[in-house]
């Protein structure tokens, strides 16, 4: 269900690259946005802030834990992932202490499990 909600309409930044837009920055780009797009589409997470707190938090959670990997690995300087992810390989794939570590330095009063 993923594959189809996600993988296949975001392609790859490969995909984005065509005849009359041959630029692979601009390609980038266009990935960046659609992969946002879909994001923003099918997510909705409730935490009980503010709309102002969840902001501010949302925008240093994934800037803290997202961003960077995602941008190491468009940029070739962090290795993709070879093998489909599933959930049995999420702990191998990411670094689920850091990411839970940011969760608690931002959230100290909720849980985050590592």
């Amino acid at each position: 269900m993923v594959r189809e909600l996600y993988l296949d309409r975001l392609g790859s930044p490969e995909h984005y690259v065509t005849p009359d837009r041959p630029d692979p920055a601009d390609a980038l780009v266009r990935y960046c946005g659609r992969l946002l797009q879909l994001l923003l589409w099918s997510s909705s997470l409730r935490t009980g802030l503010t709309q102002e707190e969840a902001r501010e938090t949302a925008e240093a959670i994934v800037g803290r834990t997202v961003h960077p990997e995602l941008v190491q690995g468009l940029l070739g300087v962090r290795a993709p992932i070879a093998e489909q992810p599933s959930k049995t390989a999420l702990a191998t794939d990411v670094d689920l202490d850091r990411i839970a570590a940011t969760v608690r330095q931002l959230l100290p009063g909720k849980p985050a499990c590592s």
